[in-house]
């Protein structure tokens, strides 16, 4: 530590041009305030994501009460991209807003991680309805029963037979 702080020491103060001087102040100032990059999160199949936000400030065309319509579209990219849902079950949006207040455009969106209709959500999968993944991930019905609309059956002449 004594050592960085010596380094820093002398090269405050060496003969450093003005203009230097100025741009390193405000390099760190812009580094100080820079927005940080969200991590993102692998979320389960199934999984609802409520309230995601990004904003932006200082939008120029806010004040006709409605946002633009590039700023809403580079905002919701913005949320997209923090949240990462398995390959099998995409994400969807379920509601979204773009809204000005003031001169800030705030886009908010509700999302879900969703299996394709007429599969079972598993943590990472969507798949079919079968034997063993009757009605619910991993409900094995017992042999010779059949899954029908997602309920173990053993009822006579049904099909296919587990």
């Amino acid at each position: 530590m004594s050592k960085l702080f010596d380094e820093f020491s002398r090269a405050l103060a060496s003969e450093t041009p003005r203009r230097s001087a100025v741009k390193l102040l405000a390099a760190g100032v812009a580094a100080a305030f820079w927005p940080k990059k969200a991590s993102a999160q692998l979320l389960t199949c199934g999984a609802v994501t409520l309230n995601a936000t990004a904003q932006q400030l200082n939008v120029n065309g806010c004040n006709s009460g409605s946002p633009p319509p590039a700023v809403c579209t580079a905002l919701q990219a913005t949320v997209l991209a923090g949240i990462l849902c398995p390959t099998a079950c995409p994400i969807t949006i379920t509601s979204s807003s773009c809204v000005c207040m003031g001169t800030t455009v705030v886009f908010t969106a509700n999302t879900v991680c969703a299996c394709p209709t007429g599969t079972i959500t598993c943590p990472t999968s969507c798949p079919p309805q079968s034997c063993t993944n009757c009605g619910t991930c991993g409900n094995t019905c017992p042999a010779g029963n059949c899954c029908i609309n997602g309920v173990c059956t053993a009822s006579a002449g049904c099909a296919p037979i587990c």
